[in-house]
């Protein structure tokens, strides 16, 4: 339906901009051959033109005066235009036009070249072929592999030594990776007789009715190669976290938890309003991510902290001891809504929560991410907003003066600094 047509272009378009706010957009329709009134394509053009008021960047079609490039597959009708457009547009960008030097394109050559047998390379190996181009200072070879990441033609991470130590050549070997464990079950099964096969029945089962994955699983969906590696990779994007609530090493993947528990959640509430801008998928369930690893940390240094109930959009969550906070997402009125459970912690538990999604926001969606925050008055139930709430001095938020976790110097450490100041 058209309705639906226009939700979706409107969710890419928002994604852009949110991660990549400056990069230029080229809205291509295709089946043009299968339009025989010229009308209908200025229909289509009236509803696109709605649709990219407010982003500037989206390439217009200058010559047939609309805002995106009809074209036909089959007949090749339009396409000549669209890769004159893409080529101008190309040539505009900056970085383009930046100048390296010539053992910077050796030394990428020789990478890539790589690419038809491997799908990484060691760092070691890597500096190897920079000192055999002629790279030799290790300076001017972090520099060149800073250059090719920023790029897209590799993908070197630096967040932990594990990291660092893989340099990926073949950005669709990390897709493949992650689209194992990520994955709609209902789409892309996996077959679970084999799993039983090798002792992972109940594994594959605890997979995708809780989202937990045992450590055996992860090792044979990835054929136990770069295990360490891919583990730390989805941890530091925040899409899985430790489970320590098991006699096995365990890990938690909230993209894979089901729906449930619609029952209505108590306690004083703290409202995250997204809805004057954008609240993207995947940003509840890193939420999760963040709010499991920091009851994990207490849990793991024998705390007495109970096991986190976890749903698609909702959780019950002891953050520290006596902390327990039940979160909401809703994805029609874009809210995250926090509710706390014992008002003594509610200042501490809206602080670690507003510092998460800042790091959130830092690290993963570029800074992109805006909302408001509005807290429940605790003796009339009015919602204010927090500047408000905060110049008012409204209980229980404001009733004891506390670090304050969500400093924005906090957001540039890496996560398990974040996690620890917390």
């Amino acid at each position: 339906t058209r309705e639906n047509a226009v939700s979706y272009l409107s969710f890419w378009l928002r994604s852009i901009r949110l991660h990549a706010p400056t990069a230029p957009v080229v809205m291509v329709g295709t089946f043009m051959a299968e339009i025989n009134d010229r009308s209908q394509v200025k229909v289509v053009d009236c509803v696109v033109r709605e649709l990219i008021r407010n982003f500037p960047h989206v390439a217009r079609n200058d010559l047939e005066e609309i805002v995106f490039f009809p074209v036909d597959n089959q007949s090749s009708q339009g396409v000549r235009e669209l890769k004159d457009v893409l080529e101008n547009v190309v040539r505009k960008d900056e970085a383009v036009h930046q100048l390296v030097s010539m053992r910077w394109v050796q030394f990428l050559d020789e990478i890539l070249s790589q690419r038809k047998k491997r799908n990484y390379l060691t760092l070691s190996s890597i500096k190897s072929t920079s000192t055999a181009v002629g790279i030799h200072d290790s300076l001017e070879q972090e520099q060149a592999l800073n250059l090719f990441h920023e790029q897209g033609m590799i993908i070197h991470l630096k967040s932990t030594d594990v990291l660092k130590q893989t340099v990926v050549i073949k950005p669709q070997w990390l897709i493949d990776s992650l689209g194992k464990v990520i994955r709609d079950k209902s789409i892309h099964r996996f077959n679970k007789e084999v799993f039983e096969t090798v002792g992972l029945g109940e594994d594959l089962t605890r997979l995708f009715a809780d989202g937990i994955a045992s450590r055996d699983l992860l090792e044979y969906v990835w054929d136990n190669k770069q295990v360490d590696f891919l583990i730390d990779l989805m941890s530091q994007t925040m899409l899985l976290s430790e489970w320590n609530f098991d006699d096995e090493r365990t890990f938690l993947i909230p993209s894979l938890v089901n729906d449930g528990d619609t029952r209505s959640l108590n306690g004083r509430r703290c409202i995250f309003d997204f809805s004057k801008s954008f609240l993207p998928s995947g940003v509840f369930q890193r939420l999760l991510c963040l709010c499991v690893t920091h009851s994990v940390a207490y849990k793991t240094a024998n705390a007495c902290i109970a096991e986190p109930k976890l749903y698609a959009h909702s959780a019950s969550i002891e953050l520290e001891p006596g902390c327990i906070v039940h979160l909401s997402e809703d994805t029609m009125s874009q809210r995250i809504s926090v509710f706390v459970e014992n008002e003594r912690s509610a200042a501490k538990s809206m602080d670690i929560i507003r510092s998460m999604l800042r790091k959130i926001n830092a690290d993963i969606m570029g800074t992109g991410l805006h909302w408001n925050t509005f807290l429940e008055d605790s003796t009339s139930g009015e919602l204010f907003a927090y500047n408000e709430a905060q110049k008012q001095q409204i209980m229980p938020w404001f009733v004891q003066k506390l670090k304050n976790t969500a400093n924005s110097d906090k957001n540039s450490i890496n996560l398990e600094s974040f996690l620890e100041s917390l």
